[in-house]
């Protein structure tokens, strides 16, 4: 069973067990049932400026109304999914992420069943297991984004085209469809497997047809049929919060690029506003700085960070430096940077205190949960003014500098490997570690 801030191929992945011990449930959030905050001042966002920025200090955007406007956001997030326009060639760090991309899907390719009749897509997983199902899509997913990303040996080839095509179309017609019920995890249907199945949907989706592209949303909005809300009927459903609204409005926000619904991309951006509302118990921001889920734990370090990635990619796919929106609260999140992260990371790694069951993960150390807030930090510097943009580039930099034991680039994707490089070529200054006491 998944847990809590667990990297899976890159990314994290986590659920709502409250004690795995007994397998007991987590039920308390039902008492955090508030929806704080309402989207205000909805304005215009021109395919230009889509085009002529990357990030922008809000979360907000207009819901588009054209297959253009479709379109232009969908190549963003295939743009952030490969790094394709920041790729140097030549560059021996750039290389050397492709090459890690490369060797994983050659892993994951050689592990294909191509039996007639198949009951499976890869010989080491069970779709009869939600966790195996999870793993399915995330190895497609990323057998996409090599297909998708310039300079991979992968990149445009027709036989691994094939291959991601035919594991879509069995997966979806042996467990993960309109008329399944979830069975094990809840996160696997709701979290893990949307989100990874959303990417390939916009990574290949000019590869795809109509009835396709119906047919895997329609299985998404079966498991998803709301953001704000998590767990299937029969369970009961809760509001969602913290982490897990992100998440869920991540995979309802990409797969409605996907399938060009302006309603329902509406609905989920609108759904995160209420993660970076201050709460006084529970889950949540503290003023104090405090993250806490699961209702009573610490969890900056690995919810936290979920978090923290997720609306910075979010923030960075939706936004546009020419759009205003009224509502201010977003100061909120950006206030975490240096409020709730930056205290919570000493010479590149995030303190064990607050990574909660996380820190029973060999491969899900405190110094990967910080390479993960650093390419945040970095991509949401983009959306904010200068004078602030260069403190968290100095944290940034000397958590870096700071590192000896985990070095950022070891393993890195492309896009984190072009925004540290960027931080690097800056010549911006490394922020000491801080002295001093902060409760």
């Amino acid at each position: 069973m998944p847990l809590a801030g667990e990297i899976v191929d890159g990314g994290i992945r986590h659920n709502g067990l409250a004690n795995p011990a007994s397998g007991r449930w987590d039920t308390t959030m039902k008492d955090q049932l508030s929806r704080r905050n309402v989207l205000r001042g909805m304005g215009g966002l021109s395919l230009a400026a889509f085009a002529n920025s990357l990030v922008t200090g809000t979360s907000w955007a207009s819901v588009p109304t054209t297959a253009a406007e479709f379109a232009a956001l969908r190549s963003q997030w295939v743009d952030q999914l490969t790094g394709r326009t920041v790729i140097v060639a030549g560059d021996t760090d750039f290389g050397r992420a492709i090459a890690t991309l490369d060797s994983a899907v050659g892993t994951s390719a050689n592990l294909l069943d191509r039996t007639a009749g198949r009951r499976t897509v890869f010989t080491d997983l069970s779709l009869a297991k939600d966790t195996d199902v999870v793993t399915t899509f995330t190895r497609v997913a990323q057998m996409s984004t090599a297909w998708a990303t310039p300079t991979s040996r992968y990149q445009g080839d027709a036989s691994l085209l094939g291959d991601i095509k035919s594991a879509l179309a069995d997966v979806n017609a042996l467990c993960y469809n309109s008329t399944k019920a979830e069975q094990g995890n809840w996160w696997s249907w709701e979290i893990g497997s949307p989100k990874a199945l959303s990417d390939t949907l916009v990574l290949l989706h000019d590869q795809l047809s109509a009835t396709e592209l119906q047919a895997y949303c329609a299985a998404i909005d079966h498991f998803v049929p709301d953001p704000w809300q998590q767990f299937p009927p029969t369970r009961g459903k809760i509001t969602s919060v913290g982490a897990n609204r992100v998440d869920l409005c991540q995979a309802i926000i990409v797969r409605s690029l996907a399938g060009e619904d302006a309603a329902k991309l509406q609905h989920a951006v609108a759904g995160l506003s209420d993660v970076w509302q201050y709460v006084t118990s529970g889950n949540g921001f503290f003023k104090d700085g405090s993250f806490i889920q699961h209702s009573t734990t610490p969890y900056t370090g690995s919810y936290g960070v979920v978090l923290l990635s997720g609306l910075s990619r979010l923030f960075a796919l939706l936004g546009s430096s020419d759009f205003a929106v009224s509502d201010p609260s977003r100061q909120n999140f950006y206030d975490t940077v240096e409020g709730s992260f930056a205290p919570l990371i000493a010479n590149g790694a995030i303190m064990d205190s607050v990574r909660g069951r996380s820190i029973s993960r060999e491969a899900n150390t405190g110094y990967d949960l910080a390479a993960t807030s650093i390419e945040a930090i970095l991509l949401l510097a983009k959306a904010v003014d200068s004078a602030t943009a260069q403190r968290w580039r100095g944290l940034c930099a000397g958590w870096i500098a700071r590192n000896n034991y985990a070095p950022v680039l070891s393993g890195a994707s492309v896009s984190r490997t072009a925004l540290v490089k960027d931080l690097q070529a800056s010549g911006v200054a490394a922020t000491p570690e801080p002295t001093g006491h902060k409760l």
